[in-house]
């Protein structure tokens, strides 16, 4: 079992697939709330008999790394073997990469990195993220100066959100491949994994944002396996309390 976990209360930067920007950024979480997260979903799975914690991710409400001072204490504690004991492939940090600085200073988390891109198509991403002022390529570059400083065989996962006529098309798997292709150079085995994320509607959401058939999915699916990349589905949870990804 899985928790996700928040780094902030709303967020400062209004992507338009997402409800924790609309009512914009309220404050940073301290160290013990983005660990109390975890202590609490330990707790309740125990009390109700559910199957234990075993992974961590860090992709709820708020941007990782404009908390990132708390952040890395909390994954110091989430990762310490006299306390929550969790293995560096078991917590993992999921960013938009608001700015190469920002992605910089992920550098030194022991953990797995995710890479929130959504859409490789430049103009796509910028109607999706309109606080978005730097290229794609300065994001890759910056993802791939981390990558090579961190000298670890640990994977990127990069995570495509799949709207409607938006960022579903096939075609756009070729945009995502050339984008990515100096990541896919660096030494080791499946350095840049997929995670494909069906849009998720929320109330308030914009109508022109629809969820992908699964027929849709799966041919977006089948455009990335033929470049040969390990690809996995996301299956949205939390949709009846409007909290899936």
């Amino acid at each position: 079992t899985s928790v996700c976990i928040s780094t902030q209360v709303g967020c400062s930067h209004s992507c338009r697939p997402c409800a924790s920007g609309a009512f914009g950024l309220r404050r940073n979480l301290e160290v013990d709330e983005i660990v109390g997260q975890v202590y609490l979903a330990i707790k309740l799975a125990r009390e109700y008999g559910l199957p234990p914690v075993q992974t961590c991710v860090v992709a709820g409400m708020g941007e990782p790394t404009e908390n990132i001072h708390n952040l890395s204490k909390a994954c110091e504690i989430l990762l310490d073997q006299g306390g929550f004991a969790f293995g560096p492939s078991r917590l993992s940090v999921s960013t938009m990469g608001p700015s190469p600085e920002a992605i910089h200073g992920l550098a030194n988390l022991n953990t797995v990195l995710s890479w929130a891109l959504l859409t490789a198509d430049q103009e796509a991403r910028r109607l999706l993220v309109p606080t978005m002022t730097h290229s794609l390529e300065e994001l890759r570059d910056a993802f791939e100066g981390v990558i090579r400083q961190r000298r670890d065989s640990r994977n990127l996962f990069i995570e495509l959100l799949l709207i409607v006529g938006i960022t579903d098309l096939p075609e756009q798997i070729d945009s995502f491949v050339s984008l990515i292709d100096p990541l896919t150079r660096i030494p080791g085995k499946d350095r840049v994994r997929l995670n494909l994320l069906p849009f998720s509607p929320w109330t308030g959401s914009d109508e022109a944002l629809r969820t992908p058939s699964r027929d849709r999915i799966q041919a977006f699916r089948d455009a990335a396996h033929s470049y040969k990349f390990t690809c996995t589905v996301r299956e949205p949870r939390g949709l009846d309390i409007q909290g899936a990804c």
